[in-house]
């Protein structure tokens, strides 16, 4: 099955909407086929985060890493060429992808605060791929001080 396209614009394509009722394509089908959704997210503006966790749920553990550096590449193209600023969901994707690739090296990153719903799926994709042995475990610890520990200080100092 080969996913509907439309032409965007600019030779840009993106994926049919398929909030008619119909099913997306697989995600494990072909090897374009996680870009192209991924792309699709991209054209979603403001509403980013969504429609990247519910990808994120659906790719096997294994896919995960190379999902989100694709996002986070694609993200740095946008931001390199004024298609997006550096705030909100775009931050908190690229906050994550950054966490993946300093867990995977075993360096440390700053601390980040994000939202709490942002949070707390990070940290169930984080126990996801230290489960699948794609982190080490060390990146639970890491997971919260770099995202819940700024979240709770933030929580805690609100009247």
């Amino acid at each position: 099955m080969t996913p509907n396209r439309e032409k965007v614009g600019g030779g840009i394509e993106k994926i049919r909407d398929y909030s008619t009722g119909s099913r997306p394509p697989p995600l494990t089908e072909g090897r374009g086929t996680v870009s192209a959704l991924m792309s699709h997210i991209r054209f979603m503006g403001v509403h980013l985060f969504h429609p990247f966790s519910k990808l994120i749920d659906k790719v096997p553990a294994g896919a995960i890493v190379a999902v989100v550096k694709r996002e986070a590449q694609m993200l740095a193209d946008d931001l390199a060429n004024g298609r997006m600023q550096l705030e909100g969901e775009v931050h908190s994707i690229l906050s994550f992808c950054r966490f993946l690739e300093a867990s995977q090296s075993g360096l440390e990153i700053s601390p980040v605060t994000l939202p709490m719903t942002d949070t707390a799926f990070y940290r169930k994709t984080t126990e996801r791929l230290v489960n699948a042995g794609k982190l080490p475990s060390a990146a639970r610890e890491h997971f919260d001080t770099v995202f819940s520990k700024p979240t709770l200080k933030l929580l805690s100092s609100v009247p």
